[in-house]
């Protein structure tokens, strides 16, 4: 890897286990309850580990734009409100 790619290097980490199994009970809750989830994965042709790399998939590239776009400056209130 050369100069230039290591100094984009992501600095956060991956979605943990955790992370992924509270989504995919959310969105398992979501259609009602687990059989229901199942006939929906089966109606998709998704296994539930091709589910479970996707919401990881997903954390992930929401914890990128949210370390990429978040305001690293914190600004101080109005001076009005401070008054």
């Amino acid at each position: 890897m050369d100069g230039a790619n290591r100094s984009h290097r992501v600095t956060f980490s991956s979605a943990r286990a955790v992370g992924v199994d509270r989504e995919l009970a959310r969105v398992v809750t979501q259609y009602g309850n687990p059989e229901a989830y199942a006939a929906k994965l089966r109606e998709l042709g998704l296994s539930a580990a091709q589910v479970r790399q996707l919401l990881a998939r997903q954390i992930y590239v929401e914890r990128y734009i949210d370390y990429k776009f978040r305001p690293t400056a914190q600004s101080n209130p109005p001076i009005s409100k401070l008054l």
